[in-house]
């Protein structure tokens, strides 16, 4: 194994390349620069071939799971300019990002700010905004006072004006954070029907507020959000593809360790598509349980 078939294998794998992933986290040292530089290159639009494609998603995993800052700017920059994001990052953009996003801040909030600011997709600039919650909660990188600020700059002047993850994410991270003064711009985000009460509403902001209140650390909010740093992106993505068991749902060998693709096509043409996307918080769970899905599956 060496960097030119790791780099191959991100780009044409039709299974999860654990191989070239795990070579890959054993020799960062050496392996980095090319990493970094190929995800500069997709991110400034010079390489954007299907392979490029596979590459980005294997490589932005492994760097959040690294810690990796070279990589905050580019990721930064694909969300606030990368139409195709959805394309190529799939559910990932709700699922992971927001780890990977805090694991490779280097501490300068400006191209995090950028991304959250920007005309760029919604889930996407929602998981940088709660990204940065996180990251003003743990390592203090917006005090109180700007982090309130900001989400009220936000709240009057970010798009879209329609609703829109993006402000249930908002919402999520006002809570999350424990700020009590906020919840009722999240009642005034639904009057105005910004928000759905399916997907967000003053109840989950209460639980999720008291949870943060409740915690020393102030992070139980995020939690249970599932907004988290992400510490093993093997697993994570090892679950997606085989349930969180690590059992093969569809006993099938030719789509088993699939992720974020489709069955028959290699990591390029196919985002990771998570069954439960439509689900809100507030529905009645899939599983049958008659339990609401946010103390259910969702919980889980």
């Amino acid at each position: 194994m060496n960097v030119d078939e790791a780099l191959r294998q991100f780009g044409a794998s039709e299974a999860i390349p654990r191989e070239a992933m795990v070579w890959a986290l054993a020799n960062w040292e050496t392996a980095s620069p090319r990493f970094i530089a190929r995800l500069r290159a997709f991110a400034s639009g010079r390489d954007r071939s299907q392979a490029a494609d596979g590459q980005a998603f294997y490589l932005a995993h492994l760097c959040g799971q690294m810690r990796e800052t070279r990589a905050y700017a580019p990721l930064c920059r694909l969300i606030a300019d990368d139409p195709d994001l959805e394309i190529w990052l799939g559910d990932a953009i709700g699922e992971t990002l927001p780890g990977i996003l805090i694991n490779v801040s280097d501490g300068d909030t400006e191209p995090l700010l950028a991304a959250i600011e920007s005309a760029g997709d919604e889930a996407a600039r929602g998981a940088a905004l709660m990204a940065l919650g996180y990251l003003a909660r743990s390592q203090g990188v917006l005090d109180d006072v700007a982090m309130r600020d900001t989400l009220r700059r936000l709240r009057r002047e970010a798009g879209p004006r329609e609703p829109s993850i993006f402000w249930v994410s908002w919402a999520g991270t006002a809570a999350a954070l424990g700020y009590d003064d906020l919840k009722m711009e999240v009642a005034i985000l639904a009057k105005e029907g910004l928000i759905e009460v399916r997907d967000f509403g003053l109840v989950d902001f209460e639980e999720i507020a008291t949870l943060a209140r409740g915690d020393a650390a102030g992070l139980a909010g995020f939690d249970d959000i599932g907004v988290r740093p992400l510490d093993d992106a093997i697993a994570t993505l090892e679950a997606w593809a085989f349930g969180d068991d690590g059992s093969d749902d569809d006993a099938n060998d030719d789509e088993a360790g699939s992720v974020g693709r489709g069955a028959e096509a290699g990591p390029s043409d196919a985002p990771y598509l998570n069954p439960l996307r439509d689900v809100g918080r507030n529905d009645p769970c899939p599983c049958g349980s008659g339990k609401k899905y946010k103390k259910c599956c969702l919980a889980a």
